[in-house]
Parts: C-alpha cells; structure tokens; sequence
C-alpha cells in the first residue's frame, strides 16, 4: 500500500515532473541565480542571457537519461557561474577556424572547474560528452583526419589536461587522429593551461598562444590589462549590447536571448491553413502563380550555353560504385531513424503543410492555355461582353479551354553525406528532403 499527499480529485503529477524540477533547482543553485528560468522542450538545448532551455526527459527515464540531462543543466550552470562574455567577445581571435576552437575550450574550461571541484558534475559532464558524440557524430569509425573536428580535438584535450579525465569512448578517434600533430606544435601552452583555470582572462590570452603554436591566428598584441574602473564601463556596455544579442548555446552555437512565441503562432496559423486549404490548387492559386512567375526572368536557351551537353563524357566508369538507399542500412535501422526524424518534424507540422502549399504552386508545369472561342456555351468571354449588352439573345459569347497535354514536373535531390555533414547539418538536410518529399506526393 501506497501513501501520497496528493489531495482526492487533484490531477496526479507526471513522473519526470520531480526530476524536472530538480534538476531545475541544481542549475539555479551552481549558477548562482535563484531566478533564473528554467524550461524543458523537445529540442536542443539553449542557454539565453535569462533562460535555459533544457531537453525534456522521457516520461520513464533510467539511470543514463538522467546522467545526459543533468549533464546538460550542469554546464548550462557553469557557464553562467564561471563565464564571463565581455572577456570572451573582447579576446576573441577574428577568424573563423580559431575562434572554433576558442570557444569550444572556453566551454572546456567552465566545465573543467565543476568537474575538479565536484565528482557528481564530473559524472554527469562525461555523460553528456558520451552521448552527445555517439548519437550526433558517430565518430568512432573513422580514420581521416578531416573527419574528425579540431576544435573537439583540442577542446578534449585541454578538458584532459585540466582534469585528468580521457576523452569518452565515442570521441577517442577524434583525440586519436589529432594527438601527435597538436603535441608537437603546442604541448607546452596545454600544459599552461592548468595554472590559468580559475582566471578566465589569462586563460584566453594562454589560449591565444596555443592558437598562434599551431599556426590558426597570428600573434598579435593583446590589449592591455584594463583598471577596474574600464572593466565596470565596459562591462555595463556589454549588458546593454545583450539586450539585442544572443548568449551562446549549450554546444557552442549563437541562440537568441529570449525565445519568442512568433515560431508557435505561425506554426499555429499553418496548421490552420493546411487544414482549412484544399489539397489541389484551384484555378485562381494557378493563375495567381503563372502571373507571379511571368515577371520573373525567363530562362536563357539551351544552346546559349557555351559548354553543350554533348560533348561531356564520362573519362572513366570502372570506379563507380552504385548503391540502392536499402542496402544503405537494415530495416531496424532505418526505422529508428525514421522515428528520430519524425520527432524532429513534431513541433513543425504547421510550417511544413503552410510551406507544402507553397512549393506545390512552384512546382506544377507551367501549362500553355488555349482556348476556342465563339461558342454557344461554356464560360462567358469577357470581350463579348459588348454583345450582350447590345443584344442580351446574341449567341457566340462563350468560350471553353481545349484540353492540352499536361507535362510532369521532374525533381531531382542530391543530398551530401560526406563526413562533413555529420550531426546537425544532416539533420536539417533530412528535414528539407523530407518536406519536399511530402510535398511531391500530392
């Protein structure tokens, strides 16, 4: 027998509503910030200036899932705890490829302290590592160094250095691949690293060296150090700066600094429309598109083009290697794929049937209309409309369009799956293909 303080008729409580709200009060609790707000969606993970959106755990969730989540939530809480954004942005390096890496071992770094400083976040952090390279990356197959990120390579490293924890196993190929190369260029400024790690600006200017050891930025002076009074000043600038920008999420990318409710009321108004609109195009949506695609530029002709298609051949075939999408992966594999897309797709059917409808008037045929006039019946000309003015019993003002031979709409994909489109960018390629997919079957 069961004893519970729930009150008779009162509506009985989810089972990861308690896990919710825990890990909810952790966050606060290592941030620092007792107001912090705190929400759980079925999306990736966000950190704002004022929020925290977090993946919402499953409603039965066992041992592992709750390492992953409060993973999430605990370097979420670093970072608010130990980062500051105006020494970021202010010591950031200017290209793309270095400030990769410099941010993925700033965020090495904040989470770094928690570990040292408490073995459950230790825990928890190497969950989160595990997880997040296994189900995004799947890098433990690979074998050029191309496929493998440096800045998780040096970000595993330095996390290495700072805690004396290995890289997780999903990971450990990436490590692998790059170790010898980052050693010998800049071992010395790793080893630094350690001294720097509860100074978040000298840790950057320590990072700008290991930055310049393996010839990613140019050794340019840094400013120097600013008087407390600079700092306040340029501090208070920042905070406002931050109205109109975003904190950076949980994996390294830019988010905005409070999640608006304009993506819930479009993906509102679409499923209004994809529900209320007919599933053909009536006569007046074609029309409406041919005359929006007769202003548009008209395609130059085949022959203008200097390089004509039959010249090309083929040099030479015996390489080619033909595969059908079935033998790609078995059935239990694609189902669970499937199933993964579909719960991305969840949260967006509105916006896909709004823009289904669109992509369905861009893609018909555009169709030559010809009509027979003169015809005692049919729909009304309205360039005889004179006639029935003058003579309401005059026959021959109606027209009727002649059936014309409709052409097919061919639509060709080619999605990239090179190792450079492993994790979020394929992602979002499936998504599109499966838009235009579901589109296409109409």
């Amino acid at each position: 027998m069961s004893i519970s303080n729930r009150k008779p008729g009162e509506a009985r409580e989810a089972p990861n509503e308690l896990l919710k709200r825990a890990v909810a009060s952790c966050l606060r609790a290592i941030a620092g910030k007792p107001e912090f707000e705190v929400v759980f969606a079925s999306d990736r993970p966000v950190l704002t200036s004022d929020k925290a959106r977090l993946p919402e755990p499953p409603r039965k969730a066992n041992s592992r899932d709750v390492a992953v989540l409060r993973g999430a939530a605990d370097s979420m809480a670093l970072r608010l705890a130990c980062h500051d954004a105006s020494v970021h942005r202010r010591l950031a390096p200017e290209t793309q490829e270095a400030r990769a890496v410099y941010d993925a071992v700033e965020q090495a770094r904040v989470e770094s302290i928690g570990a040292r400083r408490m073995e459950g976040v230790a825990g928890n952090l190497d969950a989160l590592l595990e997880d997040r390279y296994h189900r995004g990356g799947r890098y433990e197959t690979i074998t050029d160094r191309a496929d493998a990120p440096l800045e998780d390579a040096v970000a595993l490293m330095v996390r290495e250095r700072l805690t004396g924890r290995a890289p997780p196993t999903a990971a450990a190929k990436i490590v692998e691949l790059w170790r010898d190369h980052i050693e010998s260029r800049a071992g010395r400024d790793l080893d630094r690293l350690l001294g720097d790690l509860e100074d978040q600006r000298k840790f950057a200017r320590s990072v700008r060296d290991l930055l310049v050891s393996l010839e990613m930025s140019e050794d340019a002076p840094l400013e120097p150090e600013e008087s407390e009074e600079q700092q306040e000043n340029d501090k208070e600038t920042d905070d406002q700066e931050a109205d109109g920008e975003g904190e950076e999420g949980a994996d390294g990318e830019r988010a905005e600094v409070e999640i608006r409710d304009d993506g819930d009321e479009e993906m509102r108004e679409g499923a209004q429309e994809e529900a209320d609109g007919p599933t053909s195009e009536s006569p007046d949506d074609i029309e409406d598109a041919d005359a929006e695609e007769s202003t548009e530029a008209s395609r130059p002709p085949a022959g203008s083009n200097d390089l004509r298609s039959g010249d090309y051949k083929a040099f030479v075939t015996k390489y080619d290697e033909t595969i059908e999408a079935e033998e790609l992966c078995d059935v239990e594999e694609l189902a669970r794929l499937r199933a993964y897309l579909d719960k991305q797709l969840s949260h967006l059917q509105g916006v896909v049937g709004r823009l289904a409808n669109r992509l369905q008037r861009r893609l018909m045929a555009q169709q030559n209309r010809s009509w027979d006039f003169d015809l005692e019946e049919g729909l009304l000309d309205p360039a005889r409309l004179t006639r029935i003015v003058i003579d309401p019993f005059q026959a021959l003002s109606f027209k009727q369009e002649k059936d014309t031979q409709f052409r097919d709409t061919v639509v060709a994909l080619l999605i990239d799956n090179s190792g450079s489109m492993r994790g979020r960018p394929i992602t979002v390629a499936a998504t599109c293909a499966d838009i235009l997919a579901r589109t296409l079957e109409r």
